[in-house]
């Protein structure tokens, strides 16, 4: 039996997830209301990463959603940092019509700081994303107007530029 994961940042597209988790299958995708998306969970490079909240009525995020096998879990546990400041939920989501249960990844509330920035690589890879699923075009705006630092660890930048190019 498959386990539905629940994609809203970095890992919204289908070949950046497939190289982390093998097994990763799009479903479909989903949108959240009354949620917001920022990128202010606390990294352990002192970036900002992406992570959801409550919100406003008039407010939305888009998210996707995978099947991956149930023993890969554990390891995108690890590689998202699950424990270490992010925190598993489960949301019951309705897509195509049915009631589908998802695990989620949400920022640790000693882990949000909304004065950070993501790094550009990060953005544009949230951005690559987005655009893969083709969300709504006011939504792709909002994350392109998100500012971003550049990484000065050049190492760090090189190579998730060239995970980029993989995406684009």
């Amino acid at each position: 039996m498959k386990t539905h994961y629940l994609s809203y940042g970095s890992n919204l597209h289908p070949v950046r997830l497939q190289k982390r988790i093998p097994s990763a299958s799009l479903v479909g995708t989903v949108e959240l209301p009354a949620r917001a998306l920022s990128f202010s969970k606390r990294s352990q490079d002192g970036s900002g990463k992406c992570t959801i909240a409550a919100a406003g009525s008039t407010q939305a995020v888009f998210g996707a959603i995978y099947e991956i096998d149930p023993r890969e879990k554990s390891r995108l546990d690890r590689i998202e940092g699950a424990g270490a400041g992010y925190d598993t939920h489960w949301e019951e989501l309705l897509l195509n019509g049915v009631r589908t249960r998802a695990f989620v990844y949400v920022a640790s509330s000693g882990y949000v700081d909304e004065k950070l920035m993501p790094y550009r690589w990060y953005k544009e890879m949230v951005l690559a994303g987005a655009r893969h699923h083709r969300f709504p075009a006011a939504y792709i705006s909002a994350l392109r107007a998100v500012e971003a630092a550049e990484d000065r660890d050049k190492q760090r930048r090189k190579a998730n530029e060239e995970i980029l190019r993989d995406l684009l």
